[in-house]
């Protein structure tokens, strides 16, 4: 793991996930940019995450970043699996400030360990089942924009 990334896992309840569908661009996941700054990246339910759709995910991540580094709000409930090029992919170089991933099973919770413990993470990246919790995390590790 980079010195600069922590990781961890916390909570114990249910996951509220944002409203709306999956992105109608025939992906298996959909992105937010919140006015809280918390770009939001909502995978649908009972999904195996191959290791094209974490590419998928990451560049449209980085795009949508524009080159700023802002916090990432990960919705995984529920997700089947994760193959190992996803694991590999997600432990690669990206625009995230730090990553929360948000989860509600104790499968989640066993995928979010194979993300934080493989090779670490390219940010400081927390596992919670409580969104109010990943979200004040979140803003609590970002340091805010400059002006």
């Amino acid at each position: 793991m980079p010195p600069s990334a922590t990781a961890s896992v916390e909570g114990s309840a249910g996951v509220t996930m944002p409203p709306g569908g999956v992105d109608d661009r025939n992906e298996p996941f959909r992105l937010e940019e919140g006015q809280d700054g918390i770009v939001r990246l909502v995978w649908e339910r009972d999904l195996r995450i191959t290791g094209n759709m974490a590419r998928q995910a990451m560049v449209a991540v980085d795009k949508l970043n524009s080159g700023r580094h802002r916090p990432l709000l990960v919705y995984m409930a529920h997700t089947n699996a994760l193959d190992r090029e996803a694991r590999e992919h997600f432990a690669t170089e990206c625009s995230p400030s730090a990553v929360a991933l948000l989860g509600e099973t104790p499968v989640d919770r066993l995928l979010a360990t194979f993300i934080l413990g493989y090779g670490g993470a390219p940010a400081p990246t927390k596992y919670f089942t409580e969104e109010s919790d990943a979200i004040g995390w979140l803003l609590e590790t970002t340091p805010p924009p400059a002006s």
